[in-house]
This record gives C-alpha cells, sequence and structure tokens, in this order.
C-alpha cells in the first residue's frame, strides 16, 4: 500500500507534467475522463492515481505509465516523451480559439 509520501511524489510528477504540457487541470481531466477536483485530489497527494488512470495519463503525455505510478522522476525533470521530447500537447489545445474577456467595455 502507498503512503501519502508517495501520492504526493506522484501527483507532484502528474503535475509537472501538465504544466510542461501547457495543459489546464481542467482539460486535462477530460481527457482522461475524471473530474477536475479528483485530478486536483491526485496532484495534491490527497487520492491515490490508479495504474489505469496511469496509463490514460500516460497516454496524453507519451511517456511510460511507471514513471508515472513510480514518481522516479523529479517535479523539476519530469519524464520525457518518445524520443526525448517534451510530451504531446493535446490536438484539440492546439486549435482552441482565445477566449473573449469576460467583460465587456
Amino acid at each position: 500500500m502507498r503512503t501519502g509520501d508517495e501520492w504526493a511524489r506522484v501527483g507532484a510528477t502528474i503535475r509537472a507534467l501538465r504544466r510542461l504540457s501547457g495543459v489546464s487541470q481542467q482539460e486535462l481531466a477530460e481527457q482522461v475522463e475524471i473530474s477536475s477536483s479528483h485530478l486536483s485530489n491526485i496532484e495534491n497527494g490527497r487520492r491515490a492515481c490508479s495504474p489505469t488512470l496511469a496509463q490514460r495519463m500516460a497516454g496524453v503525455f507519451a511517456v511510460d505509465p511507471k514513471a508515472i505510478m513510480t514518481a522516479a522522476a523529479s517535479v523539476d525533470d519530469p519524464p520525457k516523451g518518445a524520443f526525448g521530447r517534451r510530451p504531446i500537447i493535446s490536438p484539440r489545445r492546439a486549435t482552441a480559439r482565445p477566449r473573449p474577456p469576460l467583460h465587456r467595455k
């Protein structure tokens, strides 16, 4: 059974990969089919990341699922994707239009 410290390391690795990819919590949560609050709890070490979920996230970031589950890399040096490149950004993100301002003048 994993401890809270291990959950925190796994969550920190997921957060680092997500930030490196330029993906928001909401976008990643939608891609792996969980709620954004569940993802927040995982990133903050309050909930465990299941192997199935780690596999889905690994697919989004193009990394080995073991790199996520073992939290082998430090937060400053997250796992690299295939051939040492940065993780892949969602195709949907690349085509998204800029958001309009909240308040119009």
